[in-house]
């Protein structure tokens, strides 16, 4: 379902303007017939549906050449045309809590995952939800629930941290699914891929590296809380290169590991304020983390006595210096940087900012673009581009929607 809206501040620029040329025009200048309506309804089992009454109108018929003030009006409507920006937003209510959110190919198909309790128990359920032009085309259910999903585009599989413990494994050619068992008494928080194994994480403060052809698993404790030396949530992890990589926790604290040698850190960043809930490799040596003191922040590990952009320092709220001589970059998005999306063929990054919506942001510069700030109001776990379609399509925990949104520059 699409609503075509405007946005306030078109609005406030199209109807003075509006009034002025519907003034100087009397009734009989336009011809126009009836405006009969139609009602779209949108149902999901469970839960109560959305409806919207879109007018059918029709366009004022061919005027004879000479008529100025037909001829005003549409010289005004293409003069506003070309400063409005249209939104076109649609709403889908999931089954259950959405958590995790991506576009898998340009023909708006999106997939989104779900982490829900179980009734009175503590156990969690979840599946995928596949969509496609805005509807829910398969669902898979899952053994638990899917906190966070990669694709491995060489294979065409989904890979998903469940919060049983297992790596599950969804081949989206059959839609067949298959658990890895890493962890027992734990849940997994965040997955990545590379080239045949896995590296995820729990919140218990361990990494899991998985082959994922034999299922054998290497782990090793990551991330403690200061005071108590109890294992915390290693919220994010990401490879870097095929020996190298890179987690966050909710120890506020950001370690790289280079997996040739034993299990200790070779570099520590202790600048983020609080947890690291995101990171997101941009190409081999930059790298971007979601941090809840909302800010995010660019990293490159060539760089060891100035940021990465000067233009962008007067953003920062303190300084950011690394151990290991690793400098950065931040910028304040007003909301816990949950989600980072990124293409190497775009110049932006789509953020999902939790309490503020989500926010399309330019890649260098970290100034925002587009954004839908009021979303956040019901928790945003994720935001995906759809770049063919221009549709960014974001879901909120709280209120089990998943949205769209058509922008017009990105």
């Amino acid at each position: 379902l699409f609503v075509y809206s405007l946005r306030q501040e078109n609005s406030n620029k199209i109807l003075p303007l509006m009034n002025k040329v519907f003034l100087r025009m009397s009734a009989e200048d336009l011809t126009t017939t009836s405006t009969p309506t139609t009602t779209v309804h949108q149902l999901n089992s469970n839960h109560s549906s959305t409806t919207a009454t879109l007018p059918q109108y029709s366009v004022p018929a061919p005027q004879l050449a000479g008529t100025s003030k037909y001829s005003q009006l549409l010289s005004v409507i293409e003069e506003l045309s070309k400063d409005i920006r249209p939104t076109y937003t649609g709403r889908l209510i999931l089954p259950q809590r959405p958590a995790a959110l991506a576009c898998y190919s340009s023909e708006n198909m999106f997939v989104v995952s779900t982490y829900q309790l179980n009734g009175q128990s503590t156990s969690r359920e979840g599946a995928l939800y596949i969509i496609k032009d805005f509807v829910i085309s398969e669902t898979v259910p899952m053994s638990g629930g899917v906190f966070r999903f990669e694709f491995d585009n060489s294979s065409e599989h989904i890979y998903t941290a469940l919060t049983n413990g297992s790596l599950g494994v969804v081949d989206l050619r059959t839609l067949s699914v298959s658990d890895l068992p890493v962890v027992e008494g734990s849940m997994l928080l965040s997955v990545s891929i590379r080239n045949g194994t896995a590296v995820t994480s729990d919140n218990h403060g361990s990494i899991h590296v998985v082959d994922i052809v034999s299922g054998q698993t290497k782990s090793f404790r990551a991330h403690t809380l200061p005071y108590t030396g109890e294992g915390c949530e290693v919220w994010s992890v990401a490879w870097l290169d095929e020996n190298l990589l890179v987690s966050g926790g909710e120890d506020g604290i950001m370690k790289m590991w280079d997996l040739r040698i034993a299990e200790k850190a070779v570099m520590v960043c202790r600048e983020h304020s609080s947890g690291i809930v995101c990171l997101k490799t941009e190409d081999e040596t930059s790298l971007l983390s979601g941090c809840y003191d909302e800010l995010i922040r660019r990293f490159d590990k060539r760089s060891i006595a100035r940021p990465v952009n000067e233009k962008n320092v007067r953003y920062c709220l303190y300084s950011i210096f690394v151990h290991g001589g690793v400098y950065a970059h931040c910028f304040q998005l007003g909301g816990g940087v949950w989600a980072i999306e990124s293409d190497k063929e775009s110049d932006n990054l789509l953020v999902a900012c939790m309490y503020n919506g989500w926010c399309l942001i330019d890649a260098g510069t970290f100034e925002e673009c587009e954004s839908n700030h009021q979303l956040g109001s019901n928790l945003l776990y994720g935001a995906s581009l759809c770049k063919k379609s221009r549709v960014v399509a974001s879901c909120t925990f709280n209120d089990y929607v998943l949205s769209f949104e058509k922008i017009n520059d990105f």
